[in-house]
């Protein structure tokens, strides 16, 4: 009943095109489908790994998707598109297909940011020879994201697809513009609109999302649509008065002097407001859009509490007018990474390379051994490519084991330099990311175990530190702004005795429950063993140090976080002795409760960990909620 357009009450155009290409609204945004979805972006890359289920019947080739069902009656797969912060009333799909001795569908649904679904729309696709279709689809309020999913029918079934496009229906012009202005000393301009600036890549991603967001929550408020410019060069000596400048155009302006960005640190963000414009600058590419959401609040009066809330709620406004103003502001943790809380001031999620990109499971998997040599690919022809383990056997994958996890020999020359070439296209295709993680697969004990790896140092940690710089140094000849994440965990968990790892690789330690068993008290007797081992870290390379925490291995029973004050006393702790970046494992919001409004919390004290009153301000909080 779900996927029937007419129960839903929505109305879909269809064009069944065969050469021509389809003629209706356009939209003046880019194409929403990524090329890494039906393209090889680098030899021994797959496209498979951005969809799911990753079947072995779904294959890529030139541009064009195959799903194929064999012997099975029916196969499926999907990906999913971005629509976060767009505006838009509709969305048109269109491809190129061909459906073979079977019957396909294509389906459309949309999800919200919390995961709710919203509305779904299939559509049967043509059959034989090549056919261009193309849908036109409303979407639906609070959407976040749409996955496009095809269906294939019949034994020996054979499903083609090219060509795929998603673009955005244009919203007709809905004001003046007259109720957004900005402040100019006792009277108000006329916003013009939101300006950034060409750049390269990395920049670029980050100004404009930060429009994105900025441009979304004034239409949610007020019904305008500001227009989003892109400028060639730099608008220094060519201000006008009503002008928004986000990111590079804001930094290369004026407005903000260059000893005010120059004194913030990693990802610090600078507004000023003043003579009718907006300027905006980050530090970094990601400061931009925690800037972004800081304005926001200065703009509403109001405070993020959720990743979708504010308190109190802006409501809808008849004008919004940007006061003049001026500051900035500098995280203590330079990195703050949870699931999807950029609202609440962590780092934006695409700071972490997609893992994707290198054959992973999982975009935000800090365990990239799998995706970084492959034992699909290598495992049967080159097993001294992989770990040997104490008996004298390779790695070797256990058929009656629902789990699998690489680990490699990190001695073997050929696999330095296959790992070493496939992290710097990594590198090269995800452009906007800051950090990579390069590790070992989970698991303790499966370290390689052969004369040579063991000849590379005292201790595994001492080896595996080895490996790492030795790749490092080569990816920082050609990527020097990028830095890898490896983990100092179980067989790694103890400090090196005799190296240091380099400056762009960041340990994370991870207080993991085998010495901190009490994850109630932050320094309790239970945890002395991990405490001992975290000051041998901060000892030895404390510039290095990073945290990969696991904040709710209690459970959150009826969404309650017992680890609350524990959590926030080993922030004090960690910023205290200058490690500068925080990684919770799995902790995301979940759309209401305590631990939402306790992220909130908890990253203002990240940005800001020696503010007076900050454990009597979250325990407030929480008694709110509870």
């Amino acid at each position: 009943m779900r996927g029937k357009m007419s129960v839903l009450g929505f109305w879909v155009s269809l064009f069944w095109l065969s050469t021509a290409a389809f003629c209706g609204e356009s939209n003046d945004g880019k194409e929403l489908i990524g090329k890494q979805f039906f393209n090889q972006l680098y030899p021994g890359e797959d496209p498979k790994f951005f969809w799911s289920p990753r079947l072995e019947k779904l294959s890529f080739s030139d541009g064009t998707m195959q799903l194929s069902t064999g012997d099975k009656e029916k196969i499926s797969a999907e990906f999913k598109v971005s629509l976060e912060n767009e505006i838009a009333p509709a969305l048109n799909f269109s491809c190129d297909c061909k459906t073979e001795s079977g019957k396909a569908k294509l389906l459309i649904y949309f999800n919200s940011s919390l995961g709710k679904w919203l509305s779904e729309n299939s559509f049967d696709l043509p059959q034989d020879n090549w056919k261009k279709v193309s849908f036109r689809i409303p979407l639906p309020p609070n959407v976040s994201t749409a996955k496009i999913a095809f269906f294939l029918n019949g034994k020996n079934a054979r499903l083609s697809v090219k060509n795929a496009s998603v673009k955005l229906i244009a919203m007709e012009k809905t004001g003046t513009g007259d109720k957004i202005k900005i402040q100019s000393g006792n009277s108000t301009e006329k916003c013009s609109g939101i300006y950034i600036m060409k750049s390269d890549s990395a920049n670029m991603v980050y100004d404009e999302k930060a429009a994105k967001i900025l441009r979304k929550y004034i239409y949610d408020s007020t019904g305008e649509i500001l227009p989003v410019t892109v400028l060639d060069e730099s608008p220094a000596g060519k201000l006008k008065p009503g002008m928004i400048l986000l990111g590079k155009a804001a930094a290369e302006s004026g407005k903000i002097s260059e000893s005010i960005i120059k004194n913030l640190k990693n990802e610090g963000y600078a507004l000023n407001t003043s003579g009718g414009i907006v300027a905006l600058a980050g530090k970094n590419p990601s400061g931009v859009i925690s800037g972004t959401y800081a304005l926001i609040e200065k703009m509403f009066n109001a405070v993020f509490i959720t990743e979708n809330e504010m308190e109190p709620n802006p409501g809808k406004s008849e004008q919004l007018t940007f006061k003049e103003m001026s500051f900035s502001a500098s995280p203590v943790f330079e990195l703050r990474l949870i699931h999807d809380g950029e609202a609440l001031g962590y780092t934006d999620s695409d700071y972490i390379g997609d893992a994707r990109y290198i054959g992973s499971k999982s975009a935000t998997t800090c365990h990239t051994a799998e995706g970084l040599l492959s034992f699909e690919k290598y495992g049967k022809e080159h097993p001294e490519y992989f770990a040997m383990d104490k008996n004298g056997r390779r790695l070797y994958r256990d058929p009656d084991s629902t789990r699998f996890n690489v680990h490699f020999c990190m001695s073997n020359p050929d696999v330095k330099k296959i790992i070493s070439e496939r992290v710097m296209e990594w590198m090269k295709v995800n452009p906007e990311a800051k950090y990579f993680y390069l590790t070992f697969g989970d698991g303790g004990g499966k370290y390689c175990h052969c004369k040579e790896c063991v000849a590379m140092g005292k201790t595994p940690t001492d080896r595996y530190i080895k490996f790492v710089n030795e790749i490092a140094a080569k990816t920082a000849v050609k990527y020097p702004d990028k830095l890898f994440l490896t983990l100092a965990y179980v067989d790694t968990e103890e400090a090196p005795l005799e190296v240091k790892p380099l400056p762009n690789v960041k340990m994370l330690y991870c207080p993991y429950p085998m010495n901190w068993s009490n994850h109630l008290e932050a320094f309790s007797e239970e945890n002395k063993e991990g405490m001992r081992t975290l000051d041998g870290w901060l000892k030895k390379c404390p510039g290095n140090m990073y945290i990969f925490d696991y904040p709710s291995c209690c459970g959150e029973a009826l969404n309650i976080w017992p680890a609350f004050y524990a959590n926030y006393d080993k922030i004090k702790f960690y910023a205290e002795h200058g490690i500068k970046g925080l990684i919770f494992c799995g902790l995301r919001p979940k759309g209401g409760g305590s631990l939402d409004l306790i992220l909130s919390m908890q990253c203002r004290v990240m940005f800001s960990a020696k503010c007076s009153g900050t454990r009597s301000l979250m325990r407030k909080r929480k008694s709110t909620v509870s």
